[in-house]
């Protein structure tokens, strides 16, 4: 199932994080823990767990300029 969002540059991992936990349906009762990850150009997946890595994530989405972003 794909589920689609749109998130604002300069959006905190916790956000980030918050609004993938109600994408996937964790309400209360679900993991306390996940892994984010994106998919990189050459199809690598690439974990977010900090600020640092989630804005790097997107300025490389940015100077390839992708349609899209995928996090897994």
């Amino acid at each position: 199932e794909v589920q689609i969002t749109y998130i604002t540059p300069g959006i905190s991992v916790n956000t980030l994080r918050e609004e993938m936990r109600t994408i996937c349906g964790f309400g209360a009762t679900g993991p306390t823990q996940f892994t984010m990850k994106w998919i990189d150009d050459e199809g690598d997946p690439c974990r977010i767990a900090t600020q640092h890595e989630l804005d790097e994530a997107l300025r490389l989405y940015k100077v390839e300029k992708d349609t899209e972003i995928t996090i897994h």
